[in-house]
């Protein structure tokens, strides 16, 4: 996987709605093993950031 980067794609609307209704009154997510945490989850988590002001 050297040098290569993951291929990344919206999720449709249907999913991003189920999403939203399965973590609506979510507050705290646990992160274990911080050292995996990295790019990529970084993005997963702005994207439910940005779920979580929508």
């Amino acid at each position: 996987h050297e040098g290569k980067t993951a291929g990344y794609w919206a999720l449709n609307k249907e999913a991003q709605k189920r999403i939203k209704m399965t973590l609506k009154n979510l507050k705290i997510i646990i992160v274990d093993e911080v050292t995996s945490y990295n790019c990529h989850q970084l993005m997963v988590d702005q994207y439910f950031k940005k779920l979580a002001t929508n």
